[in-house]
């Protein structure tokens, strides 16, 4: 597995090499890509949705919506957790 630092700096360039870790996951058999999502059971060609991208290969399974709606979520999290940071220094 390829660590990268600067972890929040460089979120585009992560994504980009777990994308390319999940493809090559999946071409290779190592993970299956259900054709139902995880979380509202829709049939679909779910998307892999990462919960901590130091975990290239954990993923959630979810249609495009609710993929959508988890990455706001997580957007919305960080913007607090980062003014959390800011307010304790």
């Amino acid at each position: 597995m390829i660590k990268i630092l600067n972890f929040k700096e460089n979120l585009p360039g992560v994504q980009t090499v777990v994308k390319s870790q999940v493809s090559y996951a999946i071409k290779t058999g190592a993970l299956v890509r259900p054709e139902v999502c995880s979380s509202c059971d829709c049939i679909c060609q779910a998307q892999a949705h990462h919960h901590d991208y130091e975990k290239p290969l954990e993923v959630e399974w979810l249609c495009q919506g609710c993929h959508s709606v988890a990455n706001k979520k997580r957007a919305n999290q960080q913007r607090i957790d980062d003014g959390k940071e800011e307010s304790r220094e």
